[in-house]
This record gives structure tokens, sequence and C-alpha cells, in this order.
């Protein structure tokens, strides 16, 4: 059975309130990236562990930070000092502790409304965590992220039945999801390889059956429910990003 221990990363840049994004379950793995701890202590939250070279905390949560390594009673979360100079963002490296620990589900809060670079390098970690066998979503308060890729085994794709409403985007195999109805909400899918095949897609208003998709021309972009459906999405060969985005 996969391992569903649950790990949530809050981010420096989060659009809307931890509150608003996930409910947070006492045994949850609670990492905060850096300044997404600021976030964390504005709402009372204590994560597990604070991540990071801390070049975006101010005087006094560093001061926090400095507090917690000194602490030697009560519930104090874990402080791991990233230097400056390192190859690793911080997200990435709290991707890193939280699959040491063994989860197996992550939620990436925030990281979508921050600079252009940083935006991309956390779609890179939905990939590397496909890579890595589990499941991740990245979520504000106006859009979801995934990534599926397609895994056929002789002939067949490999089955894991995850149904979680609670994200909004729900896995069903490696290479399908199942998008939860959405009122005011939109959706895009793009290939995040240069071509994928096999792209269906069903219970919208713009379908399709075992397409093709590159990441060169941008078909799936605004799609929408039909109706009161859910919708569907599959890959055969080759990896997908999909993105929920509320309606402005």
């Amino acid at each position: 059975m996969a391992n569903t221990k649950r790990c949530i990363i809050i981010t420096a840049k989060l659009n809307g309130t931890i509150s608003e994004n996930i409910d947070i379950l006492p045994e949850d793995l609670v990492l905060c990236a850096d300044g997404g701890y600021a976030y964390a202590k504005a709402e009372g939250v204590t994560p597990d562990a604070i991540i990071g070279d801390f070049d975006s905390l101010s005087d006094e949560l560093c001061e926090d930070v400095l507090n917690f390594e000194n602490t030697e009673h009560g519930k104090a979360p874990e402080i791991v000092r990233l230097a400056v100079d390192k190859k690793d963002t911080d997200t990435i490296a709290c991707v890193k502790y939280g699959l040491r620990a063994g989860c197996g589900d992550f939620v990436i809060v925030g990281g979508l409304s921050g600079r252009l670079d940083h935006t991309i390098a956390n779609l890179n970690v939905l990939s590397f965590l496909v890579d890595m066998g589990v499941r991740a979503w990245i979520r504000d308060s106006k859009n979801h992220a995934r990534m599926i890729k397609g895994t056929f085994v002789e002939g067949m794709p490999t089955m894991e039945h995850v149904f979680n409403r609670e994200v909004g985007i729900n896995n069903g195999t490696p290479g399908m999801v199942l998008l939860s109805n959405r009122k005011n909400y939109n959706f895009s899918v793009y290939s995040y390889v240069e071509r994928s095949t096999g792209v269906s897609i069903k219970g919208a208003k713009y379908n399709l059956d075992k397409a093709v998709m590159t990441n060169s021309y941008p078909l799936g972009t605004s799609n929408e429910f039909d109706g009161d459906n859910d919708a569907i999405i599959s890959v055969e060969f080759g990896r997908l990003l999909i993105i929920l985005s509320e309606n402005d």
C-alpha cells in the first residue's frame, strides 16, 4: 500500500491564507520554506520544521528562529539552515525533507504568485515529485496545479485509485486525474514535455480523444466543466501540467 502520510509545505509567496487553502491535520508533516514561516506564525500554525537560508524573513522572525534553535523544552520546530550559495531552492529542500520522512502526499501551499522564475521552479518541483512516484499539488486561493505522466505496462496503465476532494484535484492513476467540478473555475492542460500522446479529456466543454499535445502550442488553455460533470484527464505517453484557475 502506498504511503499516504501528507507533507504540507508553506512557501514564502501565498495568495490568500493557509486556512483558505488547506485544513491541517494533527498527523500532517508541516514544513515552512523560509519566509513561509511568516504566514504560519500569523495564523498560529506551529510547523514541524523551518527550512531555508532565511533571506526572506524579517529581523523579528529571524529572532524567532534563533530562539527555536536554542529551545530545549516544549514543542519547537526543527531549524534546518541552508547555505545562501546552494543548488536547491528552499521548496525542494522541504520536499526532500518530506520524502526522507516517508511522505506520499505533498501539498505545496503558495509558490504561484511571486517571481516568474520561482513559479517555474515550483512547477519543476511537481515534475520531480511525479518522478518520485508520489502525489503532489500546488495551490493558492486562485490556482491549483497538478502534474501526471503516462505509464503503460504491457499496454495497460498501472492503477492506483486515490480520491481526495479536499484539494480539488483527485488522482485516479499515474496517467489519469479526476478534476472535481468547481463553480467559477476553468482548467487548462499543457504538455510538460516536447510531445504527449493519447491525451483524452472527458466531461468538459471541449473534449479530446487520444490527441497529441506539444509544449510549443497552447491547445488546452481555458477549458470549462460541462454542467455539473467532473472532468477526467488522461495521458498514455508523456507528461501533463493541469491547472485549475478561478475565473476573474
